[in-house]
């Protein structure tokens, strides 16, 4: 069963540092009660307050049936001090 997308907009904090750190504060601020959020994801409430509230990390499973949900995806972003040279930064300088 296919469920809508959240009406509002989920507030996620730029430049988050983990997909677990982005997703809970996705599912923190959508505004929906984990007994929401499980009959629109298909995830166990006990595994949702487990991951929220005691900071349990998820599966992949669960972590993409999520992502979709609020309409999260994985974007490659620059590093700092990263060139994408082999050895980055510290590489030492050609000769």
């Amino acid at each position: 069963m296919h469920h809508p997308l959240p009406t509002g907009s989920v507030n996620v904090p730029p430049r988050m540092c983990s997909v677990t750190e982005t997703l809970r504060s996705a599912v923190e601020n959508s505004g929906m009660s984990l007994n929401q959020l499980q009959y629109a994801t298909s995830i166990p409430r006990q595994v949702l307050s487990l991951f929220v509230k005691e900071g349990r990390y998820l599966n992949g499973r669960t972590i993409d049936k999520l992502a979709c949900y609020f309409g999260l995806t994985l974007q490659p972003v620059a590093l700092h001090g990263r060139t994408g040279r082999k050895g980055g930064r510290h590489a030492p300088a050609p000769h």
